[in-house]
């Protein structure tokens, strides 16, 4: 089953190490960072949908001090996982090594890693709801206006997806998913709870691993007639973070890292149906009034991804029916999509979690198809399943779909135009958050003109031609030129007239990847951000 947890203050899940020594998880922080020798931790991908963004560089973009960690690992704490965004390292270690370390210069606080008590998120498949529900596969994507999109070409492509389970069993070997490995669309995988990358095989250390299958299918599977993913066309990250049959839980732990890694690589979307809340524990009391967007550390961290310009989407919650009945962390998040599920009818499942956040935020944010959604289970079976899970990888597909349609509107943008497209949008509440978004109202609502932007050849020597489709007014621009570390190195003023513009540029540049923007000195916008390769 899936575990989910909700941590309080500055707390974090972790496997709970080894009893006869005494060791506990804990979170050492950092007072500073190495950035001045440092290079960042970002792939050119990743760099390139900062400068899309007009985000710079900041010191969350440079790992953590390795100084810092090899002392720790001399000291014999057993160092996890390194977190360049909390500037923290998570590790294993004695109370009395946590003593010994907490004066040294570097060491900002240490925070205990408590462990919690779990409940379920897993809706299993139900095929008896078809007898009941709306008859119709694709009505989970006509709901939203997402077959529109499709229809119009925009099914993914291009966009990068991170996905975040408990496990993706069989994917590789389904027939509902064979389009995207036979176009080598899924670029990362990485098993945290195995430490491996096979995220396709049975679990190594138990549990089912269905679960990120059942999501993975909404958003990618296609079964011609019965079964249409939300992304099916886009490239997919997929990570293992979640262990549905542990009771040492570091599943949070896992998720940061994963997080991380998926922002090195280049995600622009994160698609999570996980989330964590406390029930009860001798050592910590935690109450919903806690969800306030800042205490959980998952919550902490996909707030981060999110000013990275990244999409973050995350399940509201199931707990619309329990004593817990409200949403749960990262869903809290003020930059987080949280997505509440409906029916068929569009009425609120009854599981789905209620908001508003503790501080008054509504939330959930959306609603999309969570109760009788199509899915593809393990034997290849297309059924129906219920779950805030099943909503969220709908609406994260829908937002894969949009980034390929407006791949110059910054994420937030997206997301404001989201919302406004919403049929709750003049008032919304606690159960419904803003309702049902619209895809072909966001792209309307975010129609602007672009201009296109091409490097020819590519690869190329240094000596090439610019070819820019200018489709708004004239204005006066400038060329820029990024290195692979965000360094930029070349800057060109350049009038951009309405129309087609070529032009030839000879510069010197050393072998490598490089990134040129086009910046619009009028409107102090980003127009166009083209990559390419110097041999």
């Amino acid at each position: 089953m899936i575990k989910p947890i909700l941590l309080a203050g500055f707390l974090l899940l972790f496997a709970g190490g080894n009893a006869l020594f005494a060791q506990s998880g804990y979170w050492v922080f950092f007072k500073d960072k190495n950035t001045e020798s440092a290079l960042p931790a970002l792939s050119p991908d990743a760099l390139e949908n900062r400068l899309w963004q007009n985000i710079a560089l900041d010191e969350r973009d440079f790992p953590v001090n390795q100084a810092y960690l090899s002392d720790l690992n001399q000291s014999g704490i057993r160092v996890k996982h390194p977190s360049r965004w909390l500037n923290a390292a998570s590790v294993v270690m004695t109370p009395e090594q946590a003593k010994a370390i907490e004066n040294r210069p570097y060491v900002k606080s240490i925070h205990k890693i408590m462990p919690l008590m779990t409940a379920n998120l897993e809706q299993r498949a139900d095929s008896t709801l078809d007898s009941v529900m709306v008859n119709r596969y694709d009505w989970q994507l006509k709901m939203l206006g997402l077959d529109l999109l499709h229809d119009a070409g925009y099914t993914g492509k291009g966009v990068k997806m991170a996905v975040f389970d408990n496990g993706f069993k069989f994917v590789d070997q389904l027939s509902g998913f064979s389009h995207v490995f036979q176009e080598n669309r899924v670029h990362y995988t990485y098993d945290y709870v195995d430490n491996d990358q096979n995220v396709f095989e049975e679990c190594a250390s138990g549990g089912y691993c269905r679960h990120g299958s059942w999501v993975f299918s909404i958003i990618a599977g296609i079964v011609p007639g019965q079964l249409q993913g939300s992304a099916p066309g886009a490239d997919y990250f997929l990570f293992r973070t979640e262990n549905d049959a542990s009771e040492t839980h570091q599943e949070e732990d896992n998720w940061v890292r994963a997080a991380e890694v998926a922002d090195s690589l280049g995600a622009q979307i994160f698609s999570t149906s996980l989330g964590y809340f406390l029930m009860d524990t001798t050592d910590v009391s935690y109450q919903p009034s806690d969800l306030d967007g800042d205490k959980a550390i998952i919550t902490r961290a996909a707030d981060i991804a999110a000013s990275k310009g990244i999409i973050v989407v995350n399940s509201a919650g199931n707990e619309g029916g329990s004593n817990w009945r409200t949403i749960i962390a990262p869903a809290d998040g003020d930059s987080v999509i949280a997505v509440g599920a409906v029916n068929p009818y569009l009425i609120r499942a009854s599981f789905s979690s209620q908001g508003n956040s503790a501080d008054g935020r509504i939330k959930p944010d959306i609603m999309a198809l969570g109760q009788a959604t199509y899915i593809q289970d393990l034997t290849g079976t297309v059924v129906r399943g219920n779950g805030t899970s099943f909503s969220c990888p709908v609406l994260s597909g829908m937002m894969t779909c949009v980034r390929q349609a407006r791949p110059n509107i910054p994420a937030y943008d997206l997301y404001k135009a989201m919302i406004a497209s919403a049929d709750r949008f003049q008032n919304p509440d606690s159960l419904y958050g803003y309702g049902i978004p619209n895809a072909g109202k966001i792209l309307l609502e975010t129609s602007s003109l672009t201009t296109s932007l091409e490097i020819a050849p590519n690869p190329n020597s240094g000596v090439f031609y610019t070819i820019i489709q200018n489709n708004n007014a004239a204005y006066n621009g400038e060329i820029q030129i990024f290195d692979a570390q965000g360094k930029n190195i070349v800057q060109k003023n350049q009038f951009l007239p309405s129309g087609k513009q070529v032009n030839g540029m000879d510069i010197t540049l050393e072998p490598g990847i490089y990134i040129m923007r086009l910046w619009n000195k009028d409107k102090k916008q980003v127009e166009a951000v083209k990559k390419w390769i110097v041999k």
